[in-house]
């Protein structure tokens, strides 16, 4: 199947993004493409695949905030969750144990 291409301003509306971005982007190596006569052309799979890592960078980055802004409200139920861990871990077996109990001294070393 042959590889679909669109111009800049194809994928700036794709990416809802200026083209004039756009050629940034590729000048700068951050997505694939190449100059034919005055403008450039990207690959259709490229485009989504750097709209698809943008996405996720995004909501991410969301999140990261969302922590920010309710850490001490984290830090407390994380606490209350860690109390509750120590008084029914050996109520699983220890396959089930083991991946927990890791989470939890990491979640122990991020709080201290």
């Amino acid at each position: 199947m042959p590889t679909q291409l669109l111009t800049s301003r194809q994928a700036a509306e794709r990416l809802g993004v200026s083209h004039i971005y756009v050629r940034r982007l590729v000048f700068e190596g951050k997505l694939k493409g190449r100059k034919v006569g005055q403008g450039y052309v990207l690959d259709v799979s490229a485009v989504d695949r750097f709209k698809a890592k943008r996405e996720r960078e995004l909501q991410h980055g969301s999140l990261l905030a969302a922590v920010r802004k309710n850490a001490p409200e984290l830090v407390g139920a994380l606490g209350a969750l860690l109390d509750t861990w120590g008084r029914v871990r050996q109520d699983i077996g220890p396959e089930q144990r083991r991946p927990l109990d890791r989470a939890i001294k990491d979640l122990k070393a991020i709080l201290s």
